[in-house]
């Protein structure tokens, strides 16, 4: 074992805490566990531990909705090590805030980089997997749905896949199946993630399932995944998953229209355009004044 002060370990477990805290919820101890692995890093000259630190960062920035820090940590990290999980965030960025044609560009580099590695359970086949699987759902281009399929089949066929890029590509793959409205696929893959710690993987995973119950009917469940999303993106203050849960469920009570769903679908609405609104998060906020006209009517 590497004694606690060789600056190896002191980057490994600050970066590991930082990514821990992230997922639970946490932000604020996240950003002080990657700031905190940066002078170890910079120690160690090491450019994978270097780029790592400042992404840890840009997670944390960006799953708060601070688009600005997300960038500038995420470039950053890209600067140091051009790696798949940084043109994922990238990628992201872009296409929440309705860029479209900047965030192809980043979709296009992992999707290259995809293709320049065996098939298998790498980086490069999940984030390539999930980018596509949220771009199909953000954009509705069928394009993306065939790349994700591509890229998730030598991941989950793998023997030797690890749990977490398991859970992250099969997040992916419900995205996408939502989308496509697959009730047998969703079907599988609600009853693959139901053990899955309920926490954030570049996604809420109660609002994941809400999603996949949505699409094999079960509207109540549904509801309670979306109740469960919604409390854990408040407390965390995951503004973007917030404004994204909020317009999901509000499809949910629209779709079930028991007593009043209306009127609570009308305030989640209301709640997913604001945030979209001081976001900048465009495709979200077309979604809403969409739903929103559908109620009017």
């Amino acid at each position: 074992a590497r004694d606690v002060d060789d600056p190896l370990s002191q980057a490994a477990a600050h970066y590991a805490a930082s990514v821990l805290q992230t997922l639970a919820g946490d932000p604020e101890s996240a950003l002080q566990h990657a700031q905190a692995a940066v002078s170890p890093a910079e120690r160690l000259r090491d450019r994978a531990w270097l780029a790592r630190t400042h992404f840890a960062s840009a997670v944390a920035y960006y799953a708060t909705g601070d688009w600005g820090l997300a960038r500038e940590y995420n470039d950053r990290a890209k600067a140091v090590l051009p790696y798949a999980p940084a043109f994922y965030i990238a990628a992201m960025l872009e296409y929440l805030v309705g860029n479209f044609k900047e965030g192809e560009v980043y979709l296009n580099r992992l999707v290259d980089g995809m293709n320049r590695v065996p098939p298998g359970p790498n980086l490069e086949h999940t984030c390539a997997a999930v980018a596509a699987s949220e771009v199909a759902l953000i954009t509705g281009d069928t394009r993306w749905s065939r790349a994700a399929l591509d890229a998730v089949a030598p991941v989950l066929g793998s023997r030797n896949v690890t749990p977490l890029l398991s859970a992250f590509t099969r997040i992916g793959l419900a995205i996408l199946v939502a989308r496509q409205e697959d009730a047998s696929a969703a079907s599988e893959l609600y009853a693959a993630l139901e053990s899955f710690p309920r926490d954030w993987l570049f996604r809420s995973v109660p609002r994941v399932m809400g999603l996949l119950a949505h699409t094999i009917g079960k509207l109540d469940d549904a509801a309670a995944h979306f109740e469960e999303s919604l409390g854990f993106c408040r407390k965390a203050g995951y503004r973007p998953e917030l404004g994204l849960t909020c317009c999901d469920y509000a499809e949910t009570l629209l779709k079930r229209d028991n007593s009043g769903d209306r009127e609570r679908a009308t305030v989640l609405l209301d709640e997913s355009l604001q945030i979209s609104r001081e976001l900048g998060m465009r495709p979200l906020m077309e979604r809403v004044l969409s739903h929103r006209e559908i109620l009017k009517a």
